[in-house]
C-alpha cells in the first residue's frame, strides 16, 4: 500500500495478500494512485495455458465438460506459514477460473496433514456457474514434480503439462455402431502432439508488466484475479476446516 501511494507500479507475488479484506485495500490503493497492479499467478503466463485459452476461445476443442489438475512435489522447507492450499492449489484455482470462463459457485475440499503442520495433501471440487466441474489434486508428499492438467471436453481429451511445456490432443469416433454388441464396436482414435513453441514465464510475467506501464493496459493478471483466486482459496479452506460444501462463492 505504502509503495502504490507512492505512485510505483506493482507486481505483486501470488497471492495478493492473505485475505480478501487485505487484498481489496490494495487493489482500492492501487487505483487511487492510478498504478499498474499485477499478480504473479504465474502459470497464465506457461505458452501451453496461452494456447488453451486460445484454442477454447476458437472453440476447437469442444465444449469443457471437466478440467483435473494435478500439482504435487515433495515437501518444501521453505515453507512454515501456510499449507499446501494457499501455496500450490491456488495456481490451479485460477487456472480452472481462467479456463473454464465461468465463476464458481461451490467448493468441496478433502485433505489433511501427514508431515506438515498445516495441509499437506487436498482434493479440491470446484463447481462452476456454466456446469464444468474442476477437480485440483496438491500435495507435499510426492517424491517427485507433477504439474498436469487434463480436460475433457464434448469431443477431445487434452493432456498438458506445464513443466514440459508440451499439449498431447486425443479423439475419437465410433465406426458402424451396433446397439446390440457395442463390445465389437469399431472405434477410430486419434493423438497429436500440439507444437508449443518453449518459453519462459517469469520473463513473459515481467515483460506483460513493463507494457502495461507503458501503453497503460490492463495485466494479464489483474488485481481483481488475484482477489478472485484468495476467495476461492479462503472457501476451499473453510471447507476443509469444517468437513463441509461451501456454497455461493
Amino acid at each position: 500500500k505504502k509503495m502504490a501511494e507512492a505512485g510505483i507500479h506493482l507486481l505483486v507475488e501470488k497471492p495478493l495478500a492473505s485475505n480478501c479484506t487485505e487484498a481489496e485495500e490494495i487493489i482500492k490503493v492501487s487505483e487511487k494512485a492510478g498504478v499498474t497492479l499485477a499478480v504473479g499467478h504465474i502459470e497464465r503466463h506457461n505458452p501451453v495455458v496461452a494456447y488453451a485459452k486460445e484454442a477454447i476461445r476458437r472453440g476447437e476443442w469442444g465444449d469443457i465438460i471437466t478440467l483435473f489438475s494435478k500439482r504435487v512435489s515433495n515437501f518444501p522447507d521453505r515453507i512454515s506459514d501456510v499449507g499446501v492450499l494457499f501455496d500450490l492449489s491456488i495456481h490451479d484455482i485460477d487456472i480452472s477460473h481462467y479456463l473454464a470462463g465461468s465463476e464458481v459457485t461451490s467448493v468441496y475440499t478433502a485433505g489433511g496433514c501427514i508431515r506438515a503442520n498445516n495441509e499437506d495433501h487436498v482434493i479440491i471440487t470446484l463447481e462452476h456457474k456454466s456446469g464444468i466441474i474442476s477437480i485440483c489434486e496438491t500435495n507435499w508428499l510426492t517424491p517427485h514434480k507433477v504439474r498436469k492438467l487434463e480436460i475433457t471436453t464434448s469431443s477431445h481429451f487434452i493432456e498438458m503439462d506445464y513443466i514440459n511445456q508440451s499439449i498431447k490432443l486425443s479423439k475419437s469416433r465410433y465406426i458402424k455402431v451396433d446397439n446390440q454388441n457395442l463390445y465389437s464396436t469399431n472405434i477410430e482414435f486419434s493423438s497429436q502432439d500440439i507444437p508449443i513453441v518453449k518459453k519462459e514465464p517469469l520473463l513473459f510475467e515481467i515483460i506483460d508488466f513493463l507494457s502495461c506501464i507503458e501503453h497503460g493496459n490492463s495485466p494479464l493478471v489483474t488485481g481483481r484475479d488475484g482477489v478472485n483466486a484468495i476467495k476461492i482459496s479462503e472457501a476451499a479452506s473453510n471447507s476443509l476446516k469444517n468437513k463441509t460444501l461451501v456454497k455461493n462463492v
